[in-house]
């Protein structure tokens, strides 16, 4: 993969991502849950989302595809996702160099992982509800702010 193509997908993710984070179970406050981050880019060009595809398949990165359609939209928006926390390890450390607007919001969720996980991006530890609602407040303050 040339530098030009992570570039242009970390401009892509900059104008039509998502670098968000979530609750695996709704009662997070009282049981404590997972939170977990997770990479979305919608568009309704396809030629964008396929060759968005591409570079995460040269990359080994896992994602999932679909295909939207609103009730009253023109045209349906493609959406790629990547939710395994060794995929968004992998994304976020192909797109960090070139991000502009959602940097901060990039390397946060990549320390949280590799604050609790080893270098691939598996969990090596586990963060107590204190630290994952810190996490969670946090990345959602820096989307406020981008």
């Amino acid at each position: 993969i040339r530098d030009v193509d992570i570039a242009w997908l970390a401009g892509i993710v900059d104008g039509e991502g998502c670098i968000y984070s979530h609750w695996v179970n709704r009662n997070r406050y009282k049981t404590g849950g997972n939170v977990c981050v997770e990479i979305r880019i919608e568009a309704t060009s396809l030629s964008m989302i396929s060759n968005v595809a591409k570079i995460c398949d040269a990359s080994d990165i896992d994602y999932s595809l679909e295909t939207r359609t609103q009730p009253n939209a023109t045209k349906p928006s493609f959406r790629i996702n990547i939710r395994r926390q060794k995929a968004v390890c992998c994304f976020l450390r192909l797109i960090i160099p070139f991000l502009v607007v959602k940097l901060k919001e990039a390397e946060a969720a990549l320390a949280w992982y590799l604050q609790w996980g080893d270098q691939r991006g598996n969990i090596a530890a586990r963060p107590s509800l204190e630290d994952k609602i810190i996490f969670f407040e946090h990345l959602r303050a820096l989307k406020k702010t981008a």
